[in-house]
């Protein structure tokens, strides 16, 4: 779903996959806003990803909102 990054207020946008079990799948997006992240829930490149693909490779879905703690990337001040 490249075409999140494109929407308005996305900041960060990842995908990781376990190198254990090829099955396990870990999204990890950063918003501007709770607002844009929602109207990015409801829009169409999620709707899309649902109507797709969603039924077939998600079975267990966990949705958890963080605040971020640290930042360990080399770019951080």
């Amino acid at each position: 779903m490249i075409e999140t990054v494109k929407e308005p207020g996305c900041l960060r946008y990842e995908l990781h996959q376990s190198r254990e079990d090829e099955r396990i799948l870990v999204f990890v997006e950063t918003w501007a806003s709770e607002a844009q992240w929602r109207a990015h829930m409801d829009g169409a490149a999620i709707k899309r990803f649902r109507a797709r693909s969603a039924s077939r490779l998600i079975v267990d879905f966990s949705l958890l909102q963080m605040s971020l703690v640290a930042d360990g990337s080399r770019n951080s001040k």
